[in-house]
């Protein structure tokens, strides 16, 4: 016979990955309901694509995120959809863009910026050389690559794509959290203001404003979001995807030639200091570290935090009775 000491819903807690969705639909909801009372209630513009956004993960996860099998892709599109939201924001904080830090330690590397040095060497006005367009091809991938990539990672690499997700989620709110805190200016704004010689805009200039602005509305455009590249951090996560889970050498081959290409043309296109990509690869690399430590080969959730003793629901035989 025995006896419950202390009890509670469940005799352990754990962290797992049911629980984590049912969290971050929670975390949605609030989400979605404090943004319909802040923009009802105040004189703000009402953005209604951020509320329809919002009110559709939430439906989705209600209506699917219980299906074990399509949980971790439903969660994977409510985060990164909730993640574009917030990016659209993050310039709305009133926290003062910074210039000169940046500029700083470009100068003090390099004894110049870059991407000025790129273009001067390599650009001409009104002209779209050769450089132009690869550069502007391979930074324009960005936009398609990684929806299409976490599909067929899905299809072809199941087991992994949990880690995959998580690499790519955490440093994309890795970068919204430092954009937030710390806006910075990239080296196209800072030309034009004057903080640095003169740096064009290159894909802007050679792109339709509808093609460009229907791009960078996918990935939640956000003007001073230079630090740290999302563009370098999530390039870099793909290479390292590749590299996990093929041995070809041509295809590791072409995972690093597409993340020095897309190094290449983020400077040479001004979009992106040398400065930020650093800080896109640190990303990057705590991203997949943390990744890969929370989920197998196989997507086994290995987090397995639990309650301490002392709050567990704990089961003690009585003692022997003394004849």
């Amino acid at each position: 016979m025995a006896t419950r000491l202390l009890s509670f819903s469940g005799s352990e807690a754990s962290f797992s990955p049911s629980r984590l969705g049912v969290a971050a639909g929670r975390v949605l909801f609030v989400l979605f309901a404090a943004y319909a009372i802040y923009t009802t209630r105040t004189a703000s513009r009402f953005d209604s694509g951020i509320l329809i956004s919002l009110g559709v993960a939430v439906g989705m996860y209600v209506m699917f995120g219980r299906r074990g099998g399509l949980r971790p892709m439903i969660i994977y599109i409510i985060a990164t959809g909730t993640f574009t939201q917030l990016r659209l924001l993050a310039d709305e904080t009133g926290m003062p863009v910074q210039v000169g830090y940046v500029i700083s330690m470009e100068r003090g590397i390099f004894g110049t910026i870059p991407s000025s040095w790129l273009q001067a060497q390599l650009h001409e006005t009104g002209q779209l050389s050769p450089v132009n367009v690869f550069a502007i091809a391979v930074y324009l991938t960005y936009f398609a690559s990684f929806p299409i990539g976490a599909l067929v990672m899905w299809i072809r690499f199941r087991g992994f794509f949990s880690s995959f997700a998580t690499a790519m989620v955490l440093a994309s709110y890795i970068g919204l959290l430092t954009c937030i805190v710390l806006p910075t200016a990239p080296p196209w704004l800072a030309s034009s203001q004057g903080s640095t010689p003169e740096i064009h805009r290159l894909v802007q200039e050679a792109t339709s404003t509808g093609a460009y602005g229907g791009g960078a509305s996918v990935a939640g455009v956000n003007q001073v979001a230079a630090m740290p590249s999302l563009h370098m951090a999530l390039t870099v996560i793909a290479m390292f995807t590749v590299w996990r889970l093929t041995p070809n050498r041509l295809w590791r081959a072409a995972g690093v030639l597409y993340a020095g290409s897309m190094a290449f043309a983020l400077v040479f296109l001004g979009e992106h200091y040398v400065v930020d990509e650093i800080f896109g690869v640190l990303t990057a690399v705590i991203a997949w570290r943390c990744a890969t430590r929370l989920w197998s080969a196989d997507g086994e959730f290995l987090l397995n935090l639990r309650m301490p003793g002392r709050l567990r629901a704990v089961k003690q035989p009585l003692p022997a009775s003394v004849s």
